[in-house]
Protein backbone atom coordinates (compact mmCIF):
# COMPACT_ATOMS: atom_id res chain seq x y z
CA UNK A 1 0.00 0.00 0.00
CA UNK A 2 3.07 2.32 0.72
CA UNK A 3 4.29 1.20 -2.37
CA UNK A 4 1.58 2.19 -4.15
CA UNK A 5 0.94 5.48 -2.42
CA UNK A 6 4.94 6.75 -3.22
CA UNK A 7 4.28 5.43 -6.68
CA UNK A 8 1.18 7.97 -7.09
CA UNK A 9 3.07 10.55 -5.50
CA UNK A 10 6.24 10.22 -7.79
CA UNK A 11 3.70 10.79 -10.63
CA UNK A 12 1.66 13.50 -9.51
CA UNK A 13 4.88 15.40 -8.78
CA UNK A 14 5.90 14.77 -12.77
CA UNK A 15 2.86 15.77 -14.47
CA UNK A 16 3.39 18.98 -11.84
CA UNK A 17 6.57 19.60 -12.82
CA UNK A 18 5.61 19.17 -16.48
CA UNK A 19 2.84 21.73 -16.22
CA UNK A 20 5.33 23.87 -14.28
CA UNK A 21 7.70 23.40 -17.43
CA UNK A 22 6.61 27.02 -18.74
CA UNK A 23 7.22 28.65 -15.70
CA UNK A 24 10.53 27.50 -14.34
CA UNK A 25 12.31 30.80 -16.69
CA UNK A 26 9.76 33.22 -14.77
CA UNK A 27 11.53 31.59 -11.31
CA UNK A 28 14.84 31.11 -12.44
CA UNK A 29 14.60 35.21 -13.73
CA UNK A 30 13.49 36.79 -10.41
CA UNK A 31 15.74 34.13 -7.98
CA UNK A 32 13.52 31.79 -7.15
CA UNK A 33 15.07 29.03 -8.87
CA UNK A 34 19.01 28.10 -9.42
CA UNK A 35 19.69 28.59 -13.18
CA UNK A 36 19.00 25.00 -14.43
CA UNK A 37 19.60 22.68 -17.85
CA UNK A 38 17.80 23.03 -21.18
CA UNK A 39 14.97 21.09 -19.98
CA UNK A 40 13.84 23.04 -17.36
CA UNK A 41 10.72 21.03 -16.30
CA UNK A 42 12.44 17.89 -16.15
CA UNK A 43 15.55 19.00 -13.52
CA UNK A 44 13.58 19.77 -10.87
CA UNK A 45 12.56 17.96 -8.11
CA UNK A 46 8.74 18.74 -7.07
CA UNK A 47 9.97 19.82 -3.62
CA UNK A 48 12.30 22.75 -5.17
CA UNK A 49 9.28 24.00 -7.49
CA UNK A 50 6.99 23.79 -4.31
CA UNK A 51 9.53 25.78 -2.13
CA UNK A 52 9.98 28.07 -5.23
CA UNK A 53 5.95 28.04 -6.06
CA UNK A 54 5.31 29.05 -2.29
CA UNK A 55 8.17 32.00 -1.80
CA UNK A 56 7.12 33.58 -5.32
CA UNK A 57 3.39 33.63 -3.59
CA UNK A 58 4.45 35.25 -0.27
CA UNK A 59 6.24 38.00 -2.43
CA UNK A 60 3.16 38.64 -4.63
CA UNK A 61 0.91 38.63 -1.55
CA UNK A 62 -0.98 35.29 -2.84
CA UNK A 63 -2.13 32.85 -0.51
CA UNK A 64 0.55 30.67 0.43
CA UNK A 65 0.11 26.92 -0.87
CA UNK A 66 2.55 26.17 -2.84
CA UNK A 67 0.15 24.77 -5.69
CA UNK A 68 0.29 26.21 -9.35
CA UNK A 69 -3.04 27.45 -9.45
CA UNK A 70 -4.51 30.05 -11.76
CA UNK A 71 -3.98 32.83 -9.89
CA UNK A 72 -0.14 32.24 -9.51
CA UNK A 73 0.14 31.69 -13.08
CA UNK A 74 -2.18 34.95 -13.70
CA UNK A 75 0.09 36.92 -11.15
CA UNK A 76 3.53 35.83 -13.19
CA UNK A 77 1.75 37.48 -16.63
CA UNK A 78 1.18 40.84 -14.69
CA UNK A 79 3.19 43.96 -15.58
CA UNK A 80 5.95 44.38 -12.52
CA UNK A 81 9.65 45.71 -11.84
CA UNK A 82 12.44 43.39 -13.39
CA UNK A 83 14.91 43.23 -10.57
CA UNK A 84 14.71 39.99 -9.01
CA UNK A 85 12.88 39.19 -5.85
CA UNK A 86 15.88 36.73 -4.46
CA UNK A 87 19.32 37.70 -4.54
CA UNK A 88 21.83 34.65 -5.01
CA UNK A 89 25.61 34.01 -5.46
CA UNK A 90 24.81 32.87 -9.10
CA UNK A 91 23.89 36.26 -10.19
CA UNK A 92 26.47 37.13 -13.31
CA UNK A 93 28.12 40.47 -13.66
CA UNK A 94 26.24 42.93 -16.09
CA UNK A 95 22.84 42.16 -14.19
CA UNK A 96 20.20 45.41 -13.81
CA UNK A 97 19.48 46.16 -10.60
CA UNK A 98 20.85 45.85 -7.34
CA UNK A 99 22.12 42.50 -7.77
CA UNK A 100 25.87 42.45 -7.50
CA UNK A 101 26.29 46.13 -6.35
CA UNK A 102 29.32 46.72 -4.16
CA UNK A 103 27.18 47.42 -0.95
CA UNK A 104 23.39 48.45 -0.71
CA UNK A 105 23.89 51.73 0.55
CA UNK A 106 25.44 54.66 -0.97
CA UNK A 107 28.69 55.81 0.86
CA UNK A 108 27.20 59.47 0.95
CA UNK A 109 24.17 61.43 1.77
CA UNK A 110 24.03 63.88 -0.62
CA UNK A 111 23.25 62.32 -3.96
CA UNK A 112 22.93 64.19 -7.62
CA UNK A 113 20.56 62.81 -10.57
CA UNK A 114 19.73 63.70 -14.02
CA UNK A 115 17.18 62.29 -16.72
CA UNK A 116 19.53 61.64 -19.62
CA UNK A 117 16.63 60.53 -22.05
CA UNK A 118 13.16 61.20 -21.26
CA UNK A 119 9.96 59.13 -22.68
CA UNK A 120 9.57 59.65 -26.82
CA UNK A 121 6.30 57.65 -26.52
CA UNK A 122 4.96 59.36 -23.18
CA UNK A 123 1.74 61.53 -24.03
CA UNK A 124 3.28 63.24 -20.23
CA UNK A 125 5.28 66.87 -21.46
CA UNK A 126 8.64 66.74 -20.18
CA UNK A 127 7.58 68.98 -17.68
CA UNK A 128 4.88 66.40 -15.99
CA UNK A 129 8.00 63.69 -16.63
CA UNK A 130 10.53 65.48 -14.35
CA UNK A 131 7.44 66.24 -11.80
CA UNK A 132 6.65 62.71 -11.29
CA UNK A 133 10.09 61.55 -11.04
CA UNK A 134 11.19 64.54 -8.58
CA UNK A 135 8.00 63.22 -6.09
CA UNK A 136 9.79 59.66 -6.14
CA UNK A 137 12.99 61.17 -4.32
CA UNK A 138 11.02 63.61 -2.57
CA UNK A 139 9.04 60.39 -1.00
CA UNK A 140 12.46 58.39 0.52
CA UNK A 141 14.25 62.22 0.95
CA UNK A 142 11.40 63.04 3.24
CA UNK A 143 12.10 59.79 5.47
CA UNK A 144 15.52 59.55 5.85
CA UNK A 145 18.97 61.74 6.09
CA UNK A 146 19.19 61.50 2.47
CA UNK A 147 19.60 65.41 0.29
CA UNK A 148 19.46 65.42 -3.63
CA UNK A 149 20.29 67.72 -5.79
CA UNK A 150 19.16 68.03 -9.32
CA UNK A 151 21.29 68.44 -12.28
CA UNK A 152 20.16 69.81 -15.37
CA UNK A 153 18.60 67.95 -17.78
CA UNK A 154 20.70 66.93 -20.36
CA UNK A 155 24.34 67.06 -18.40
CA UNK A 156 27.49 66.28 -19.03
CA UNK A 157 28.43 65.83 -15.64
CA UNK A 158 27.82 62.68 -14.27
CA UNK A 159 25.36 62.36 -11.79
CA UNK A 160 24.79 59.10 -9.29
CA UNK A 161 20.89 58.38 -10.26
CA UNK A 162 21.04 58.32 -14.09
CA UNK A 163 16.95 58.10 -15.48
CA UNK A 164 16.59 57.24 -18.66
CA UNK A 165 13.44 56.01 -20.93
CA UNK A 166 14.75 53.12 -23.05
CA UNK A 167 13.16 50.20 -25.45
CA UNK A 168 14.49 46.59 -25.87
CA UNK A 169 18.47 45.96 -26.17
CA UNK A 170 19.66 48.96 -24.74
CA UNK A 171 23.31 48.48 -23.37
CA UNK A 172 22.77 46.86 -20.20
CA UNK A 173 22.29 43.12 -21.14
CA UNK A 174 18.81 43.11 -19.86
CA UNK A 175 16.58 43.98 -22.58
CA UNK A 176 13.00 44.92 -22.05
CA UNK A 177 10.32 42.95 -23.75
CA UNK A 178 7.80 45.63 -25.38
CA UNK A 179 4.60 46.32 -23.74
CA UNK A 180 3.56 44.88 -20.23
CA UNK A 181 5.61 42.51 -17.80
CA UNK A 182 8.69 43.76 -17.13
CA UNK A 183 8.46 47.95 -16.73
CA UNK A 184 11.55 48.97 -15.41
CA UNK A 185 14.40 48.25 -14.06
CA UNK A 186 17.38 49.88 -11.87
CA UNK A 187 21.15 49.37 -11.01
CA UNK A 188 21.85 50.34 -7.34
CA UNK A 189 24.52 51.60 -4.85
CA UNK A 190 27.82 52.38 -7.07
CA UNK A 191 26.01 52.73 -10.29
CA UNK A 192 22.76 53.84 -9.98
CA UNK A 193 21.54 53.88 -13.72
CA UNK A 194 17.44 53.55 -13.88
CA UNK A 195 15.55 52.63 -16.67
CA UNK A 196 12.13 53.00 -17.62
CA UNK A 197 10.37 50.46 -20.51
CA UNK A 198 9.08 53.55 -23.43
CA UNK A 199 7.03 50.84 -24.81
CA UNK A 200 4.32 51.45 -21.64
CA UNK A 201 1.65 53.67 -21.51
CA UNK A 202 3.31 55.78 -18.84
CA UNK A 203 0.89 58.34 -17.09
CA UNK A 204 -0.24 60.42 -14.15
CA UNK A 205 -3.22 60.93 -12.24
CA UNK A 206 -5.68 58.50 -14.09
CA UNK A 207 -6.58 54.92 -13.25
CA UNK A 208 -5.55 53.68 -16.70
CA UNK A 209 -1.74 52.90 -17.99
CA UNK A 210 1.44 52.63 -15.13
CA UNK A 211 1.31 55.79 -13.23
CA UNK A 212 5.01 57.16 -13.71
CA UNK A 213 5.40 58.50 -10.62
CA UNK A 214 4.69 54.96 -8.87
CA UNK A 215 7.26 53.08 -10.58
CA UNK A 216 10.04 56.04 -10.13
CA UNK A 217 9.56 55.70 -6.32
CA UNK A 218 10.07 52.17 -6.38
CA UNK A 219 12.82 52.46 -8.89
CA UNK A 220 14.43 55.02 -7.21
CA UNK A 221 14.56 53.27 -3.87
CA UNK A 222 16.49 50.09 -6.15
CA UNK A 223 19.29 52.58 -6.73
CA UNK A 224 19.20 53.70 -3.02
CA UNK A 225 19.94 50.23 -2.21
CA UNK A 226 16.66 48.82 -1.16
CA UNK A 227 15.51 45.10 -2.44
CA UNK A 228 11.99 43.94 -3.10
CA UNK A 229 9.34 43.46 -0.28
CA UNK A 230 6.83 40.53 0.63
CA UNK A 231 3.36 41.61 0.15
CA UNK A 232 1.14 43.94 -1.70
CA UNK A 233 1.37 46.93 0.36
CA UNK A 234 5.09 48.24 0.49
CA UNK A 235 5.96 50.60 -2.38
CA UNK A 236 9.16 48.08 -3.11
CA UNK A 237 6.54 45.03 -3.66
CA UNK A 238 7.49 43.57 -7.31
CA UNK A 239 4.09 44.62 -8.32
CA UNK A 240 2.88 47.83 -9.15
CA UNK A 241 -0.43 48.47 -7.11
CA UNK A 242 -3.65 49.76 -8.81
CA UNK A 243 -3.43 53.43 -9.31
CA UNK A 244 -3.41 55.67 -5.66
CA UNK A 245 -3.54 59.56 -5.78
CA UNK A 246 -1.40 60.44 -3.05
CA UNK A 247 0.21 56.98 -2.17
CA UNK A 248 2.56 57.16 0.74
CA UNK A 249 5.65 54.86 1.34
CA UNK A 250 5.03 52.15 3.74
CA UNK A 251 6.20 51.48 6.94
CA UNK A 252 8.96 48.74 5.65
CA UNK A 253 9.83 51.21 2.94
CA UNK A 254 10.59 53.65 5.65
CA UNK A 255 12.30 50.98 7.90
CA UNK A 256 14.24 50.13 5.30
CA UNK A 257 15.81 53.28 3.99
CA UNK A 258 16.58 54.25 7.80
CA UNK A 259 18.41 51.46 8.57
CA UNK A 260 20.53 52.33 5.71
CA UNK A 261 20.67 56.06 5.90
CA UNK A 262 19.44 56.88 9.12
CA UNK A 263 16.35 58.90 9.92
CA UNK A 264 15.83 62.78 8.93
CA UNK A 265 18.26 65.05 11.11
CA UNK A 266 15.84 68.20 11.14
CA UNK A 267 12.47 69.02 8.91
CA UNK A 268 13.36 71.05 5.88
CA UNK A 269 11.11 71.68 2.75
CA UNK A 270 12.40 68.99 -0.06
CA UNK A 271 15.16 69.88 -1.62
CA UNK A 272 14.42 67.91 -4.80
CA UNK A 273 11.86 70.10 -5.78
CA UNK A 274 13.85 72.86 -7.45
CA UNK A 275 13.05 73.33 -11.32
CA UNK A 276 10.74 74.57 -12.33
CA UNK A 277 9.73 73.99 -16.75
CA UNK A 278 12.93 72.11 -16.85
CA UNK A 279 14.95 74.86 -15.71
CA UNK A 280 17.18 74.01 -12.26
CA UNK A 281 16.67 77.24 -9.13
CA UNK A 282 18.14 77.20 -5.96
CA UNK A 283 15.46 80.00 -4.14
CA UNK A 284 12.37 81.56 -5.58
CA UNK A 285 12.35 85.63 -4.96
CA UNK A 286 8.90 86.27 -6.27
CA UNK A 287 6.27 84.76 -9.10
CA UNK A 288 3.21 86.15 -11.17
CA UNK A 289 0.52 83.95 -13.52
CA UNK A 290 -0.66 85.51 -16.51
CA UNK A 291 -4.07 85.56 -17.69
CA UNK A 292 -4.55 82.26 -16.22
CA UNK A 293 -1.85 80.24 -18.69
CA UNK A 294 2.01 80.21 -17.83
CA UNK A 295 3.78 81.20 -15.13
CA UNK A 296 7.12 83.19 -14.42
CA UNK A 297 9.19 82.97 -11.42
CA UNK A 298 11.76 85.49 -10.38
CA UNK A 299 14.76 82.97 -9.25
CA UNK A 300 18.37 82.82 -7.20
CA UNK A 301 17.78 87.20 -6.97
CA UNK A 302 18.50 88.02 -10.41
CA UNK A 303 17.07 85.15 -12.78
CA UNK A 304 13.66 84.75 -14.32
CA UNK A 305 12.13 81.23 -15.68
CA UNK A 306 9.17 81.71 -18.41
CA UNK A 307 6.36 79.61 -18.11
CA UNK A 308 5.70 79.80 -22.15
CA UNK A 309 9.38 78.34 -23.04
CA UNK A 310 11.59 77.10 -20.30
CA UNK A 311 13.80 79.78 -20.84
CA UNK A 312 15.99 80.87 -17.80
CA UNK A 313 17.38 84.32 -18.36
CA UNK A 314 18.25 87.43 -16.36
CA UNK A 315 15.67 89.39 -15.02
CA UNK A 316 17.04 92.24 -16.85
CA UNK A 317 17.25 90.87 -20.80
CA UNK A 318 13.82 89.69 -20.56
CA UNK A 319 12.29 92.82 -18.81
CA UNK A 320 14.42 95.60 -20.75
CA UNK A 321 14.85 98.71 -19.00
CA UNK A 322 13.55 97.19 -15.43
CA UNK A 323 14.97 95.97 -12.59
CA UNK A 324 18.20 93.79 -12.26
CA UNK A 325 16.43 91.36 -9.35
CA UNK A 326 12.48 91.02 -8.39
CA UNK A 327 11.26 91.51 -4.86
CA UNK A 328 7.50 90.46 -6.01
CA UNK A 329 5.40 90.47 -8.96
CA UNK A 330 1.69 90.97 -9.49
CA UNK A 331 -0.08 90.57 -12.85
CA UNK A 332 -3.58 92.99 -13.55
CA UNK A 333 -6.26 91.38 -15.27
CA UNK A 334 -7.49 94.74 -15.54
CA UNK A 335 -5.28 96.76 -16.96
CA UNK A 336 -3.12 93.94 -18.17
CA UNK A 337 -0.50 95.06 -17.07
CA UNK A 338 2.41 93.28 -14.92
CA UNK A 339 4.02 95.06 -12.16
CA UNK A 340 7.73 94.43 -10.59
CA UNK A 341 8.56 95.56 -7.23
CA UNK A 342 11.98 96.05 -6.24
CA UNK A 343 12.78 98.09 -2.87
CA UNK A 344 10.86 101.35 -2.96
CA UNK A 345 10.30 101.41 -6.68
CA UNK A 346 7.49 99.55 -9.47
CA UNK A 347 8.10 98.76 -12.64
CA UNK A 348 5.31 98.00 -14.97
CA UNK A 349 5.13 96.20 -18.56
CA UNK A 350 2.86 94.78 -21.31
CA UNK A 351 3.25 91.38 -22.93
CA UNK A 352 3.35 91.89 -26.71
CA UNK A 353 3.86 88.47 -27.19
CA UNK A 354 5.16 85.13 -24.73
CA UNK A 355 8.60 86.07 -23.17
CA UNK A 356 8.57 89.90 -24.72
CA UNK A 357 7.54 92.60 -22.30
CA UNK A 358 7.25 96.66 -23.32
CA UNK A 359 7.87 99.20 -20.20
CA UNK A 360 4.94 101.02 -19.66
CA UNK A 361 5.59 104.80 -19.73
CA UNK A 362 6.32 106.61 -16.74
CA UNK A 363 7.57 103.84 -14.74
CA UNK A 364 9.58 102.89 -12.76
CA UNK A 365 7.75 104.64 -9.72
CA UNK A 366 8.79 105.60 -6.03
CA UNK A 367 6.52 104.43 -3.45
CA UNK A 368 6.46 106.33 -1.05
CA UNK A 369 5.85 103.86 2.01
CA UNK A 370 8.80 102.96 3.88
CA UNK A 371 7.57 100.34 5.88
CA UNK A 372 6.76 98.34 2.68
CA UNK A 373 10.94 98.38 1.19
CA UNK A 374 11.12 95.36 -0.17
CA UNK A 375 7.77 93.42 -0.45
CA UNK A 376 7.60 89.97 0.62
CA UNK A 377 5.22 89.20 -2.20
CA UNK A 378 1.88 90.88 -4.33
CA UNK A 379 -1.33 88.97 -4.50
CA UNK A 380 -4.50 90.39 -6.91
CA UNK A 381 -7.69 90.53 -5.05
CA UNK A 382 -11.13 92.05 -5.83
CA UNK A 383 -12.90 94.26 -3.08
CA UNK A 384 -16.15 93.78 -2.21
CA UNK A 385 -17.18 95.92 -5.19
CA UNK A 386 -15.17 93.51 -8.05
CA UNK A 387 -12.48 96.59 -8.28
CA UNK A 388 -8.93 94.76 -8.84
CA UNK A 389 -6.59 95.74 -6.06
CA UNK A 390 -2.44 94.51 -5.63
CA UNK A 391 -1.74 93.91 -1.80
CA UNK A 392 2.24 94.33 -1.20
CA UNK A 393 3.10 91.98 2.06
CA UNK A 394 5.25 93.41 4.40
CA UNK A 395 6.06 92.11 7.93
CA UNK A 396 2.48 90.81 8.23
CA UNK A 397 0.92 93.92 7.07
CA UNK A 398 -0.84 94.32 3.42
CA UNK A 399 -0.43 97.72 1.42
CA UNK A 400 -2.64 98.44 -1.31
CA UNK A 401 -1.40 99.23 -5.02
CA UNK A 402 -4.41 100.69 -7.39
CA UNK A 403 -3.90 99.49 -10.69
CA UNK A 404 -5.69 101.80 -12.48
CA UNK A 405 -4.37 104.88 -10.91
CA UNK A 406 -0.68 103.17 -10.71
CA UNK A 407 -0.53 104.66 -7.13
CA UNK A 408 -0.18 103.40 -3.45
CA UNK A 409 -3.32 104.24 -1.89
CA UNK A 410 -2.83 105.75 1.73
CA UNK A 411 -3.21 104.06 5.11
CA UNK A 412 -1.21 102.61 7.40
CA UNK A 413 -1.78 98.89 6.11
CA UNK A 414 -4.04 95.94 6.66
CA UNK A 415 -2.94 92.86 8.74
CA UNK A 416 -2.85 90.11 6.94
CA UNK A 417 -4.37 87.83 9.47
CA UNK A 418 -7.87 90.08 8.52
CA UNK A 419 -8.50 88.51 5.41
CA UNK A 420 -5.75 84.97 5.55
CA UNK A 421 -5.52 82.94 8.20
CA UNK A 422 -2.45 80.66 9.26
CA UNK A 423 -0.13 81.40 5.95
CA UNK A 424 3.20 81.08 6.91
CA UNK A 425 5.11 83.96 8.85
CA UNK A 426 7.97 84.94 6.19
CA UNK A 427 6.51 84.44 2.45
CA UNK A 428 8.60 83.97 -0.61
CA UNK A 429 6.64 84.62 -3.45
CA UNK A 430 2.81 84.04 -4.10
CA UNK A 431 0.56 83.13 -7.12
CA UNK A 432 -3.19 84.88 -7.82
CA UNK A 433 -6.27 82.55 -9.00
CA UNK A 434 -9.66 83.15 -9.37
CA UNK A 435 -10.48 83.97 -5.75
CA UNK A 436 -8.03 81.78 -4.39
CA UNK A 437 -4.36 83.22 -3.34
CA UNK A 438 -1.60 80.85 -3.56
CA UNK A 439 1.30 81.95 -0.60
CA UNK A 440 4.85 80.16 -1.43
CA UNK A 441 7.29 79.49 1.31
CA UNK A 442 10.20 77.38 1.05
CA UNK A 443 9.44 75.38 -2.23
CA UNK A 444 6.03 74.52 -0.94
CA UNK A 445 2.78 76.54 -1.15
CA UNK A 446 -0.55 77.31 1.14
CA UNK A 447 -3.71 77.65 -0.72
CA UNK A 448 -6.54 80.83 0.90
CA UNK A 449 -9.22 82.03 -0.03
CA UNK A 450 -9.44 85.62 1.59
CA UNK A 451 -13.45 85.79 1.39
CA UNK A 452 -13.84 82.87 3.97
CA UNK A 453 -10.52 83.11 5.17
CA UNK A 454 -9.72 79.53 4.79
CA UNK A 455 -6.17 78.45 4.24
CA UNK A 456 -5.10 75.12 3.49
CA UNK A 457 -3.55 73.06 6.57
CA UNK A 458 -1.13 71.29 4.82
CA UNK A 459 1.90 72.44 3.10
CA UNK A 460 1.84 71.05 -1.19
CA UNK A 461 5.46 70.95 -3.36
CA UNK A 462 5.09 74.09 -5.31
CA UNK A 463 5.60 72.42 -8.68
CA UNK A 464 1.55 71.50 -8.39
CA UNK A 465 1.14 75.06 -8.42
CA UNK A 466 3.07 76.33 -11.21
CA UNK A 467 1.82 76.38 -14.45
CA UNK A 468 4.45 75.48 -17.70
CA UNK A 469 2.93 74.97 -21.04
CA UNK A 470 5.90 74.00 -22.84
Amino acid sequence: MEHKRLVRFVVMAMVFATSCADYTGFLEKYGYLPKGGSNRGDDRSPEDINTAIRQFQLFAGLEVTGIFDKETQAKMKESRCGVKDVINDETPPGMPANLRQRSDRWPKLNLTWTVKQFSKTSTMSVNRQLFAIREGFRRWEEVSALRFRELPHPTTQKADIELSFETFEHGDRDPFDGKGNTLAHAYGPGDGKTHFDDDEEWTEGVDRGTNLEYVATHEIGHALGLYHMPGIDPVMAPYVSRYKPNFKLHRYDIIEIQRRYGQPKVVLASSTVLAFCGAVYETINAALRIDKKADYIFVDRKKVISGFSGRKTLVSRMFRGGPNSVDAAAFSQMTNTIYLFKSQKVWAFTMTSPDRFVRKTGFPKEIKNSKIKKPEAAIRVNDKNGMENILLIKDGYMYVWIPYHDKLAPGIGLAVNELFARIPKHLDAAISEENVVNFIAKNKFYTSKPISRITSKRSIPIQRLLKCTR
